[in-house]
């Protein structure tokens, strides 16, 4: 099986999607730790993908994830300089579309799959 960070040095695209599921990997510690990997590690460009669990099966005495959880992964991943991080699995909408790093715009507008706007030259720049 290939790592991310392989996957990474071999030029492939990589994304990054953690469910953060409460009391198993939602502390601040834990959330950092894998902020700070995919910074370092990946480079600061690498999308993470943070979703909300669901309690289903061997985990289904857990709670759903709060939604307070999923806005502090994110605020704690810009502060480990991610530039794109988005919330996931989250009836809320939050944090779908994805914005310039440098400017604050939105670059892509999006609905769940949907694709409203896209204001990317072919440069990448917003």
């Amino acid at each position: 099986m290939v790592s991310a960070l392989q996957a990474k040095e071999s030029g492939i695209h990589v994304e990054i999607v953690t469910n953060i599921i409460t009391t198993i990997n939602d502390t601040e510690d834990e959330l950092r730790t894998i902020a700070t990997f995919i910074s370092e590690k990946l480079g600061n460009k690498t999308p993470w993908h943070i979703t909300r669990f669901f309690p289903y099966l061997e985990l289904s005495y857990l709670p759903p994830t709060p939604i307070q959880s999923l806005i502090r992964a994110k605020e704690i991943g810009k502060e480990c300089g991610i530039d794109f991080i988005y919330i996931g699995n989250a009836r809320e909408k939050l944090e779908e579309n994805t914005v310039c790093p440098r400017c604050d715009s939105v670059a892509i507008k999006r609905n769940g799959i949907e694709v409203y706007k896209v204001d990317v030259t072919e440069k990448g720049d917003c």
